[in-house]
C-alpha cells in the first residue's frame, strides 16, 4: 500500500510540473500556464514598436487573465513603448533589459 500511494504521489507531482511549465503563442507573444486561469508572458517574439500586453488571452477555448511578465520577456526587443494592464502584478527581472529604443511605459489603473 506504501508503495502504491509513494508511486501515485510522484505520477501527480510530474503532472502539476508538466502543468505548470506547459506554454503557448497567441500572436507574437508566448505565454506560460500559471494554473487554472492565469499566464505569464513568457516571451514577445521579434515584436517592435509600441505593444500592448493584454490583460486576458484565450487559448483552446480557455480564457486565462495574463497576471505576469517573466524577466528577459521583452529584453533586447526593439519596442519603443508598452502598455501594461492592470492584471499584472509582477514583472521579472530585467524583463525590458537593453530595450535601447523604448521611450515610453503606460501602466494602467
Amino acid at each position: 500500500m506504501k508503495r502504491l500511494f509513494s508511486s501515485l504521489l510522484i505520477v501527480l507531482a510530474a503532472m502539476t510540473a508538466a502543468a505548470q511549465s506547459q506554454t503557448f503563442t497567441v500572436g507574437s507573444y508566448n505565454y506560460q500556464i500559471l494554473d487554472a486561469k492565469t499566464v505569464a508572458v513568457a516571451n514577445g517574439m521579434g515584436v517592435t514598436g509600441d505593444i500592448v500586453i493584454p490583460s486576458t488571452v484565450t487559448y483552446e477555448n480557455v480564457t486565462y487573465t495574463v497576471t505576469q511578465i517573466l524577466g528577459y520577456a521583452f529584453s533586447e526587443s526593439a519596442i519603443t513603448g508598452v502598455t501594461i494592464p492592470a492584471s499584472i502584478d509582477s514583472i521579472g527581472n530585467r524583463a525590458f533589459g537593453s530595450c535601447g529604443s523604448l521611450a515610453s511605459i503606460r501602466i494602467s489603473d
